[in-house]
């Protein structure tokens, strides 16, 4: 007759060694060990108070000069699409400089930015042209639109530091910020 194998025995084999007992015993979560002392937990405060005041100014300072460029591109931006409507507007027949400036200055005024001085620049004029109706076709008119740097930012300008051995320093924001555009005349 055939016989079947046995399974394998599952368990501790006969006569083999028992295991041996933990060696540390656990406490009951909660338990008396498990809590720490009042004095650590304010010394922990303290430690979080101290780094949060050397972090907190630099991180601070980081922001706001990130909002403050952020105002700088944004600016400049606009300055570009001021100077792009006003060369737009003078590259039509018939359109004077001052219509030209005009045009760059309200643009300008209506999106908040004051302080703007805005020049036409005719780059293929004979002579001393600066009218801009008087200039034939195919004429470069290039309209640039300057604005104070300090007209535009939050940072004040003209902050003085004393620092010793050097004397005064004075601290702000200072220069332009120009937009541009050049079209040919019509």
């Amino acid at each position: 007759m055939f016989r079947r194998p046995r399974p394998p025995r599952v368990g501790p084999t006969p006569g083999a060694a028992k295991p041996a007992p933990p060696r540390h015993v656990t406490l009951p979560r909660n338990s008396r060990a498990d809590r720490k002392c009042p004095a650590d937990r304010t010394a922990r405060r303290g430690v979080t108070s101290v780094e949060f005041a050397v972090i907190a100014p630099i991180f601070f300072l980081m922001v706001l000069g990130l909002i403050t460029w952020s105002q700088v591109y944004m600016v400049q931006a606009d300055l570009t699409e001021a100077a792009r409507l006003a060369v737009r507007r003078g590259v039509v027949e018939g359109t004077t400089t001052q219509q030209m400036k005009d045009t760059a200055v309200n643009y300008l005024q209506g999106v908040g930015v004051s302080g703007e001085t805005a020049n036409v620049i005719i780059n293929d004029g004979n002579g001393n042209v600066v009218e801009a109706q008087n200039v034939p076709p195919f004429t470069e008119l290039t309209v640039a639109v300057q604005v104070p740097f300090n007209s535009v930012t939050w940072v004040p300008a003209g902050i003085q530091f004393y620092v010793p051995g050097v004397g005064n320093i004075t601290v702000g924001p200072t220069g332009t910020l120009q937009g541009q555009f050049t079209m040919r005349r019509e």
